[in-house]
């Protein structure tokens, strides 16, 4: 037994660490686990109160960045009755874990027990933090538990408004699924109190917790809806999507009453600060990768114009780290409220880096200020400019370069 628990702690250990690797949380700050069940009840020879204080122990050993309340080590001076500390135990946690076995327990005045209060309360803020667990025997001598606990059994196990239940036998069974079904939660549960601690939106709590992939994907995707929902900003009458081509969006972007001249906007994006090698390489050059792209487009609107370059930035990225994503540190670069605008004056690249997109609120307000900046006098310069970097680019093509 000892051998098989070693195994299984080095199992939960390894798993756990991986997730820790995914996680960035400052030291100190927890999310909180609230477990709900009876304490008195005797499993296996011994009360649930001293499997209770095992799960607290284990949890905030294996996760460090989790806290586990239990009730029973509430002090006096806590505002509030049992029953309202029951049930804001039950809304405030990031995770509830909730043990059902074959004894309903305590019940109050109103016919309510304290587990179907705290529960109730978990339900009203959101299902998806729930944990149940429910004991074999419970489900056998279901018929003979009393309604209420019968309909709160079936509430949590319905097909298609509860939960999975899981169910147990044995103290080591219930201990290890514990353990396995928190990591599982563990990262919606950051997320949660992220949100909570931190004053973030969930969205940005949501990003934060992206992989570099997730995260430039999501950039990517929030853009083409605000350019799908476009609704003219200014000059520019629609922007609409072309096609992909090596991780990079094209774009076409009609301007002016007539709509005769178009601007081929490419879009990219860095999925952390640009400083970080391993996001930079999302952004990658497509003013050196999206020529042949670009010359299957030409051929649509029959006019040879080069492309504007936006690139969403994640976090930040430096004037001087611009400068070498262009190649050449003889440009003009200037800081706008939503990020930067570079020209190259020799080859007439021209990128707009919209900085600080952490979330879709803020990328579409970068986006709907971008293109107000481009409306509101910049369109005609830039249209020039494209044209001159068409010609650079015929020309390449001709030769072969």
């Amino acid at each position: 037994m000892c051998a098989a628990r070693s195994r299984r702690g080095s199992q939960i250990s390894e798993e756990a660490g991986s997730l820790l690797g995914r996680v960035r949380i400052n030291a100190g700050q927890k999310a909180r686990v609230f477990l709900s069940s009876r304490m008195g009840y005797v499993f296996e020879g011994a009360p649930l109160s001293k499997l209770r204080e095992e799960l607290k122990r284990t949890l905030e050993s294996v996760y460090p960045f989790l806290s586990v309340e239990l009730a029973e080590q509430w002090t006096a001076g806590r505002s509030g009755s049992a029953r309202d500390l029951s049930r804001k135990g039950g809304a405030d946690a990031d995770i509830v874990v909730v043990i059902l076995v074959d004894s309903a327990g305590y019940r109050d005045e109103a016919g309510l027990y304290a587990t179907e209060l705290e529960i109730n309360a978990a339900i009203e803020d959101s299902w998806d933090k729930m944990l149940v667990f429910a004991h074999e025997d419970l489900q056998r001598n279901l018929e003979r538990q009393p309604a209420s606990y019968r309909k709160l059994f079936r509430r949590l196990s319905d097909f298609e408004n509860g939960r999975i239940v899981s169910f147990f036998s044995t103290r080591d069974e219930l201990l290890l699924g514990i353990v396995n079904g928190v990591s599982a939660l563990a990262g919606s549960a950051l997320r949660r109190f992220s949100s909570r601690i931190s004053g973030k939106s969930e969205e940005q709590a949501d990003w934060e917790l992206m992989t570099f992939t997730e995260r430039f994907a999501q950039l990517k995707a929030t853009f083409r809806e605000v350019a799908e929902g476009l609704d003219g900003i200014g000059t520019i009458h629609g922007l609409g999507f072309e096609s992909e081509h090596d991780g990079h969006s094209l774009y076409v972007a009609t301007t002016g009453k007539s709509a005769k001249r178009k601007l081929p906007v490419v879009v990219s994006a860095c999925p952390d600060r640009y400083s970080f090698p391993e996001a930079a390489r999302f952004v990658g050059y497509p003013f050196r990768t999206a020529v042949d792209a670009w010359e299957k487009l030409v051929k649509r609107w029959k006019q040879k114009t080069g492309p504007l370059h936006i690139v969403l930035i994640y976090r930040t990225i430096t004037d001087t780290q611009i400068r070498r994503h262009l190649g050449n540190p003889d440009i003009r670069v200037a800081r706008e409220p939503w990020g930067y605008f570079a020209r190259d004056p020799e080859r007439f690249i021209q990128t707009l880096y919209l900085v600080d997109c952490r979330d879709p609120v803020s990328l579409r307000e970068r986006v709907h200020d971008a293109l107000g900046w481009i409306a509101g006098g910049q369109l005609e310069k830039l249209l020039d400019r494209a044209e001159g970097r068409g010609r650079i680019l015929e020309a390449r093509r001709l030769s072969g370069d």
